[in-house]
């Protein structure tokens, strides 16, 4: 392996173990620092791409945009090195694999759905605030590491929103075709909401568990697809997954807007709301504890708590009287969101339950325990939307759990005159009873 040895020689402060992957310029290292023990990944842009300039320049230049940026959602940069022509980015190690091979094998719930989208707009929000825009946001652009924190890396394509490192043409199409926004698709100038648009992209496919531009065949014309995508309204996540909670699905439809106009401005606006969509099935310490542990903290205005405004808005401005942060926001957010349900057990008389935040329920081990030996412990997790209606998940119960007749097999909502059934337990949103249901019955 002359390529091995070759590498070795030129990185002599490191051991290199051997290939992790590579693609059209480039070819990436495992390594290990000699003096500190630290694990890294050694990406090299290949030997017969040295000479294009316009590669060099963008190897360059990924490097010097990382050098630039330091958040634990975005992969971090230890040195840049040039020998003897050779260039070698060297960045921390990240042994999870990527995010679409990971959730390929292990649908994520929509609890670690919005945990891999709060840490994608964490990093996105770092690098938007410094006037940087990546371009190329995708599934496998998102690395896991050892803890399976998510972090956005290959800068290869990032530009400055200033226009002061762009090296791509007017009209020049760059980017994966997949997740690519309509403005890119046309060759117009990249924005911030450009990779909203992508994350967007990326959260409709963890949720609804398919493509949000599936081509009709195999044979379908690629480009006649991309056409398609700049003409059309992208298709409704409440429509792919009818089980959608309401203010997940609007945050996730808003970015994912055919016009940049129509979405959050940048990956700020959309963290705030989609944190504060997510509150129906999590709050900071189940985000901080998630499979995906999110380490950033985003504001939610209280009366907002759908991270939608009356007028569309994504909520108060960053400073204002109404933006708040973290826990304490939670708090707010959760009176507002309270929600009366109705609960019949086996055996007993109908009684009610205000609930205030996400709630296990179960017969043990749950933060609501109801006498159904049916139930398991815990059988389900409720949580209360910003509409009055609630979320509803399955957390892996043996005999499982109905909405309207309906085994769940992904989160679903409990809304006016539905039902759950959880074993011999019905719960019903107080006032709101199915037709002919007086609760004395299952």
């Amino acid at each position: 392996m002359s390529g091995i040895r070759e590498v070795r020689a030129a990185l002599r402060a490191y051991e290199i173990d051997g290939v992790i992957g590579q693609g059209t310029w480039g070819v990436v290292w495992r390594g290990r620092r000699r003096d500190n023990n630290v694990a890294v990944a050694i990406k090299q842009l290949r030997s017969d791409a040295t000479g294009d300039d316009e590669v060099r320049q963008r190897f360059e230049r990924e490097a010097r945009v990382l050098a630039s940026l330091s958040d634990p959602h975005i992969v971090a940069l230890h040195e840049f090195v040039v020998v003897e022509g050779r260039c070698f980015i060297i960045t921390e190690l990240l042994g999870g694999g990527d995010l679409g091979s990971r959730v390929s094998t292990h649908p994520p719930t929509t609890l670690e759905s919005a945990s891999v989208g709060l840490a994608m707009c964490a990093g996105l929000r770092h690098a938007h605030d410094r006037g940087v825009v990546h371009r190329d946001v995708k599934p496998q652009n998102v690395l896991l590491d050892d803890h399976n924190v998510a972090k956005i890396v290959d800068f290869g394509l990032a530009r400055s929103l200033a226009g002061r490192t762009n090296l791509t043409a007017a009209g020049t199409l760059l980017g994966t075709p997949s997740y690519m926004a309509p403005e890119q698709i046309l060759g117009e100038p990249a924005t911030a909401a450009t990779d909203v648009y992508a994350v967007g992209v990326i959260l409709f496919e963890l949720l609804s568990g398919r493509s949000v531009w599936a081509p009709a065949s195999e044979t379908a014309d690629p480009l006649e697809v991309l056409v398609e995508r700049v003409n059309r309204e992208p298709l409704p996540l409440s429509v792919a997954w009818p089980h959608a909670s309401i203010a997940v699905a609007a945050v996730v439809d808003r970015a994912r807007a055919r016009r940049a106009s129509e979405r959050f401005d940048d990956a700020a606006a959309l963290g705030d709301a989609l944190y504060a969509a997510a509150l129906e099935f999590g709050d900071d310490e189940a985000l901080r504890d998630s499979t995906f542990p999110v380490r950033a903290s985003f504001r939610v205005t209280p009366n907002d708590a759908g991270g939608l405004g009356d007028d569309g808005s994504d909520g108060a401005p960053a400073g204002s009287p109404g933006a708040q942060t973290g826990i304490a926001t939670n708090v707010a957010a959760r009176r507002a969101l309270a929600t009366v349900l109705l609960i019949r057990e086996p055996g007993r008389p109908p009684r009610t339950f205000e609930l205030k935040r996400p709630t296990t329920v179960g017969r043990a081990a749950a933060d609501l325990v109801l006498a159904d030996p049916e139930l398991s412990r815990p059988h389900a997790r409720l949580g209360p939307s910003g509409d009055g209606s609630v979320g509803v998940e399955d957390l892996g119960s043996s005999n499982g759990t109905f909405l309207n007749g309906v085994r769940l097999d992904r989160p679903g909502r409990l809304g006016p005159r539905g039902w759950l059934d959880l074993g011999a337990t019905r719960i019903v949103l107080a006032g709101q009873a199915p037709d002919g249901w007086d609760g004395t019955t299952c």
